[in-house]
């Protein structure tokens, strides 16, 4: 299927004014352009597509309501980054007969770009190891191969800027976070004896997606201070489509790192980000890199089990001081149903909300000054799990108490995730924590790599690294890393 335009799709797909949707549309290819009519449609491979609608500024649920949350992008935040030693790099690369380090190799990054001046990433002639960049926010430049927003550099533009005088003006790709520059010269970096640094792969060719930011309306949607950093998963997803692209295109083996990370989701391996990359996964030549996370120790995930009608378990909520808003998941397991109820730190009281009869509700709590939604999905379309979808609007400080009941006879895990550290305040965190089960997605995938971090110094597991397994009960993470006091651009 084509893109489909009617309108700027290069403005549409950054304007706050346009709401981003993903579509599995596999099956009849049709249902968007008879049912969803987008103003702009982007397939991604060939199960997926990204589509916008104009935003209803009255009502931010319009779309929720009317697609549910399985259509909507998630947001994802970066994950946390003399090691390479350690991990046992060196000796094997020292292999005459081995010979790897990473020529002829494509190893791409979905993150916040990349200082391309920084001579770890040059060749000794001066021109750049980097393949291409894709600056999603940047729209000054010549737009991708079947792509509708953000601006492609190539190898020649890039090397064309290095002998300019002001290397800006012709590539204006920046890495202003740092984390993108950082992941690179860990894994790709050339060696720089003078200062005792090497990447993995010094003689890989890199290739680099810069995030553009989640849009405004997203973060509200998920009550998400506007002045966090974070990243849509469409956005996502369309980089790592444009990477695979290009490894097909160029026909070289292609090594996929990943260090973004979130909280919302199933945990088990099926949402679109994970399927997409598990399609990718049995391919020849392919390898997804993905970092665990750091949540092990972040107060954000609780388990407990339900088995008797009516019985009830207690998720506490210990809300900071200044807290605009943050969500809650809540997920049960197949084919048991829960039902929730709510009391606030004064006291006022949601009753218990039968799923059937009211599967979306918003309540203003008058004494809280305080908007809680709840929306109900009784069969979540990926795992035919329960999920429930808890949004609270400018919380009040202290203790939030979300009763879970079982409305079905049955033993029944029920796990709740809070966001990720960089999306919430570090002083919002479950009373009773469970620190397994805290893998960020799309680190639960299948045919992926997911790395967890140790401290090379001791060779101890890093506290705060997340745990497996997943909630499906697949053992992850794959392997440890260094991941503590690492050294790199």
């Amino acid at each position: 299927m084509e893109p489909s335009m009617t309108a700027d799709c290069r403005e549409v797909a950054i304007s706050n004014d346009y709401e981003d949707f993903i579509i599995e549309y596999s099956l009849d290819p049709d249902i968007v352009e008879e049912r969803l009519k987008p103003v702009c449609f982007e397939p991604v491979g060939a199960r997926y597509g990204v589509f916008h609608q104009p935003r209803d500024a009255q009502n931010d649920k319009k779309y929720v309501d009317m697609y549910g949350y399985n259509y909507i992008p998630e947001l994802f935040g970066l994950l946390d980054t003399t090691s390479v030693e350690s991990a046992g790099v060196l000796k094997v690369r020292r292999q005459p007969y081995l010979n790897l380090y990473g020529r002829g190799v494509l190893i791409g990054f979905v993150d916040t770009g990349i200082d391309y001046q920084n001579p770890l990433f040059l060749n000794e002639d001066g021109t750049t190891r980097i393949f291409s960049i894709w600056d999603q926010a940047d729209q000054t430049g010549n737009l991708p191969r079947d792509i509708y927003y953000g601006s492609e550099y190539t190898r020649e533009m890039i090397n064309e800027a290095l002998r300019a005088d002001d290397p800006l003006s012709i590539v204006p790709s920046t890495d202003t976070n740092g984390h993108g520059t950082f992941m690179a010269g860990i894994a790709a970096g050339n060696i720089d004896n003078q200062n005792d640094f090497t990447g993995v792969a010094p003689q890989a060719d890199i290739i680099v997606v810069k995030l553009k930011e989640a849009k405004p309306y997203l973060k509200s949607l998920y009550g998400i201070s506007q002045d966090r950093t974070c990243y849509a998963s469409n956005d996502i997803l369309m980089g790592i489509h444009y990477i695979y692209q290009v490894a097909r295109r160029e026909e070289k083996p292609l090594v996929l790192c990943l260090g973004v990370g979130s909280n919302s989701g199933d945990h088990t391996g099926r949402g679109v980000l994970s399927s997409y990359l598990d399609d990718y996964g049995d391919v020849v030549g392919n390898c997804t890199v993905i970092a665990a996370g750091n949540e092990g120790n972040r107060a954000h995930h609780f388990s407990g089990e339900l088995e008797q009608v009516d019985e009830m378990i207690s998720i506490e909520v210990r809300v900071g001081a200044n807290e605009p808003g943050f969500f809650m998941e809540i997920w049960g397991t197949l084919p048991y149903l829960f039902s929730t109820s709510i009391i606030s730190p004064t006291g006022q009281v949601i009753p218990r909300i039968n799923a059937k009869v009211q599967p979306n509700r918003e309540y203003n709590l008058t004494f809280e000054d305080t908007t809680i939604d709840i929306r109900y999905d009784i069969r979540e379309p990926r795992t035919g799990d329960q999920l429930v979808f808890l949004r609270f609007k400018s919380p009040t400080e202290g203790i939030w108490t979300v009763n879970v009941y079982a409305d079905t006879a049955g033993k029944q895990t029920i796990n709740a995730w809070l966001p990720m550290e960089q999306l919430i305040s570090p002083d919002t965190y479950f009373i009773r924590p469970q620190p397994d089960i805290t893998i960020t997605q799309p680190g639960n995938t299948d045919n992926t790599i997911t790395v967890a971090a140790y401290n090379h110094t001791n060779g101890a597991i890093y506290i705060s690294s997340s745990r497996g397994p997943t909630r499906d009960n697949r053992q992850e993470p794959t392997i440890t890393a260094p991941g503590v006091e690492v050294f790199g651009p």
